[in-house]
């Protein structure tokens, strides 16, 4: 997919998740998102004793940047069951490419170094269920 086609893709999906799930409010809490670089993406994803749902997304990306409070809150509501880290794939495009991310926002969960599943973006509740599931 070009890079112009993939853009409008994500402008529409961001319509509809701002549809769906209206303007989230911003988080206010201390986070605990793990951000992700190359050095560090096997010690914390594929090396963590618990399941990683790492949040493959952009600083252009108009629905990462939409949904971003819930993944704030889902990283503490979770915190010490599952991780969640947030990894750029302008800064990480080899990690992004070796895992099959071809559109944004995209959740991978990874648990004893493998990835496992995905999660679908939403809101909190159905986030939490779905992220919890990997926990066990």
């Amino acid at each position: 997919m070009d890079k112009g086609l993939f853009i409008v893709v994500a402008a529409i999906a961001g319509i509809i998740l701002f549809n769906l799930f209206g303007s989230p409010k911003p988080f206010d809490g201390e986070s605990v998102l793990i951000q992700i670089q190359p050095e560090n993406f096997e010690a914390e994803v594929l090396g963590s004793p618990v399941p990683v749902v790492a949040n493959f997304s952009a600083t252009w990306c108009g629905p990462c940047n939409q949904i971003a409070p819930t993944v704030e809150r889902l990283a503490v509501e979770l915190d010490g069951k599952v991780r969640v880290a947030k990894i750029d794939v302008d800064k990480n495009p080899g990690i992004a490419d070796k895992y099959g991310v071809r559109g944004i926002p995209d959740f991978i969960v990874f648990k004893d170094g493998e990835p496992r599943g995905k999660i679908r973006p939403g809101n909190l509740e159905s986030m939490i269920v779905q992220a919890s599931a990997f926990a066990d």
